[in-house]
């Protein structure tokens, strides 16, 4: 939960003056973002997930039992035409309409640090999870969605510095 949705909860602050709080927090990080986000490349790419195949009927998706089969809906649905698969690749933010909202939500606070040249410095050591640090080319790190089945995903964020 956010420190502005507690307040409002716990009503240290009144709704109405939620979107000014916002606005003052939002402004500054809009423009240090847009400057850090052209000094490198961001993609995500699925890393583990179960999409299985599409299946339609007309125009409609058909869905399986996603829960059941570990199947996560973003990945089954896809573009609408056929399910994402391991290793398909978004570009970021060109590409943040195509994500599902709960994975864009796990990512943020990697994507902004990693965006803003900072390394995550610690090993997922005995885990398929291997990451590669370096400021002055590529990074990556792990992001887990926050589906609490197993239908959840993993998927890579690759920072890559842009040359000069």
């Amino acid at each position: 939960m956010s420190l502005v949705a507690y307040m409002i909860m716990n009503r240290q602050i009144s709704p109405e003056k939620c979107q000014y709080v916002l606005s003052c927090i939002q402004r500054p990080i809009a423009q240090n973002w847009r400057k850090s986000m052209s000094d490198y490349q961001i993609e995500i790419e699925i890393y583990e997930g179960k999409g299985g195949e599409l299946k339609k009927d007309g125009d409609a998706v058909v869905y399986p039992d996603l829960v059941k089969e570990g199947i996560c809906a973003w990945m089954y649905r896809g573009d609408g035409q056929e399910s994402y698969k391991t290793g398909r690749r978004f570009s970021y933010p060109e590409d943040a309409d195509k994500l599902c909202p709960w994975l864009k939500d796990s990512l943020s606070g990697i994507v902004r640090a990693l965006s803003e040249g900072k390394t995550l410095d610690w090993q997922y050591e005995g885990t398929p999870y291997v990451k590669v640090m370096d400021p002055e080319g590529v990074t990556t790190e792990f992001v887990r969605c926050v589906d609490p089945t197993a239908s959840g995903i993993v998927v890579k964020v690759i920072r890559t510095k842009l040359p000069k």
